[in-house]
């Protein structure tokens, strides 16, 4: 299993992980100039989870300046892994790989924010090390590196 972080030379990689793993969900289509965008901004991060080549899973991340520090901070948008290879570890593998570049890149906090019922992401995120904060019906997860 190969993590990988998309740059401008896989905008194709990132259109296939989205057509095959979000479109089975819902019907956005993306466009290569949208991909191309995305890419272009040094703070936005793509990630995308290879099993002999063949996607299986995504991640997107985007990189904040923080007011109250001088080192910034992280959001973990979206994580996604096709149907058929959940619970394999997909999901720590590529959080992990995520972590790593946090802690090289001196990087305060990775947050990922996501409902009370989303039951699979708290899986994933306490498995990780994530501390929980409760908002109503909303959780904040966090990863703290310094």
């Amino acid at each position: 299993m190969d993590i990988l972080r998309c740059t401008i030379n896989n905008v194709d990689l990132v259109i296939e992980a989205i057509n095959k793993i979000k479109k089975a969900e819902d019907l956005n289509t993306i466009e290569a100039n949208t991909v191309t965008r995305f890419l272009n901004n040094d703070n936005n991060y793509f990630f995308v989870a290879l099993d002999e080549n063949n996607v299986v899973g995504y991640a997107i991340v985007y990189r904040q300046v923080s007011l109250d520090s001088l080192n910034d901070v992280m959001c973990l948008y979206d994580i996604k892994v096709l149907k058929k290879h959940r619970a394999k570890g997909i999901g720590e593998l590529i959080i992990n790989e995520i972590k790593k570049i946090c802690e090289s890149e001196n990087i305060l906090k990775l947050w990922m924010p996501t409902n009370i019922r989303n039951i699979p992401a708290s899986i994933l995120c306490k498995k990780t090390g994530a501390m929980a904060k409760e908002l109503g019906n909303e959780v904040i997860y966090t990863y703290e590196f310094k």
